[in-house]
């Protein structure tokens, strides 16, 4: 589980040769609740939340704004892994 801090703004940080510099923020949507699962695909950041029912949000890393957020059905709660295939 990440800070509460990473809760509503994850960072991309890019890493040049001497150190790290933040380069843009996401802030989550109200309600996203505690980033349990981070993973990358087919170009796009994914965040999965513990949220009831489970969310997971689809986040453009050139931007770093929402693109779609997906809302499991009923009874399927917490997105709390995901995975990149």
């Amino acid at each position: 589980m990440f800070s509460r801090d990473t809760i509503r703004r994850l960072a991309m940080l890019i890493k040049s040769r001497r150190s790290m510099e933040l380069v843009k923020t996401f802030t989550a949507p109200s309600g996203h609740n505690y980033v349990y699962a981070l993973t990358t695909l087919s170009g796009y950041v994914y965040a999965g939340y513990d949220t009831s029912p489970g969310k997971v949000d689809k986040i453009s890393p050139s931007t770093m704004e929402l693109v779609k957020t997906f809302i499991a059905p009923l009874g399927h709660n917490y997105a709390l892994k995901l995975t990149s295939l």
